[in-house]
């Protein structure tokens, strides 16, 4: 009985030991969380809802990129085949008309010059056209060998050439000639008619070239103010008593334009 009450003392001494080691071993349960009191009047929030794992989510598809085609190299306005030009394109071509009045002085005598001019306009700055002028004041010239008194008369006019520089500018400046031809005329100033009819008109023709300086101011679009000096140089005067140097003279005025400047 003494070694059997031994055993049973050691039995229940393995037990006593082998419960703290289970406790040890075995994870802890967190303990369920007790639901708030519900308060009245206030309604009870809901759970959070769970996260879900970023791994599930669908990975967005990117769209490519359109592919933007090259653009086309710029080609040269003047074609390889086309011989090269002294002023290139031409991106305007306008034109324009005017009235011109400048004073000069023709066989000793102060006067007026009126004409007019017409021009293709290149560019703004080229002009090419035509201007004529003719003398105005009433002048009394050399008589017929019979005595009859005769008027001088004098007119030219040719081939206009201007170029102008600074166009961009409100005023600007213009370098050009005029290159043709001009008559000097005496015409029989009587009350006869018969003897007017007998004396007839004498004409002496020459070549006249006359550079020209002028400054123009824009005063609109479409119209413009020139300011123009130049000197007239005559070649072929001699036949009705007058020489070149009776013709030739400076020139000084100006002129007004209108047109597509």
């Amino acid at each position: 009985m003494k070694s059997k009450s031994h055993w049973m003392f050691a039995l229940g001494l393995l037990c006593l030991r082998a419960e703290p080691a289970q406790a040890q071993t075995a994870p802890a349960q967190p303990a369920p969380a007790e639901p708030a009191p519900a308060v009245a009047g206030v309604p009870t929030a809901a759970p959070p809802p769970a996260a879900e794992s970023k791994a599930a989510e669908p990975t967005p598809a990117v769209a490519a990129a359109p592919q933007v085609p090259p653009a086309p190299a710029a080609k040269d306005a003047r074609s390889d085949s086309e011989p090269p030009t002294l002023f290139g394109s031409v991106n305007h071509v306008g034109g324009y008309g005017g009235l011109s009045v400048m004073y000069s002085s023709i066989a000793g005598n102060d006067g007026v010059l009126v004409g007019g001019e017409g021009a293709v306009l290149v560019e703004h700055r080229l002009a090419l056209g035509g201007a004529g002028y003719g003398w105005t004041r009433e002048t009394r010239g050399l008589a017929d060998v019979d005595g009859t008194p005769r008027d001088l008369e004098v007119g030219y006019g040719g081939f206009m050439l201007r170029y102008s520089i600074l166009t961009g500018s409100l005023v600007y400046g213009s370098l050009g000639a005029v290159i043709g031809g001009g008559a000097v005329m005496l015409h029989a100033d009587t009350d006869d008619a018969d003897l007017e009819d007998d004396a007839g008109d004498a004409t002496d023709e020459f070549f006249v070239f006359e550079p020209q300086l002028s400054v123009q101011i824009n005063l609109m679009r479409w119209m413009r103010l020139g300011l123009q000096g130049g000197y007239r140089i005559t070649s072929g005067v001699g036949r009705l008593g007058y020489t070149e140097s009776d013709i030739n003279g400076f020139t000084l005025g100006g002129t007004l334009q209108f047109g597509r400047l």
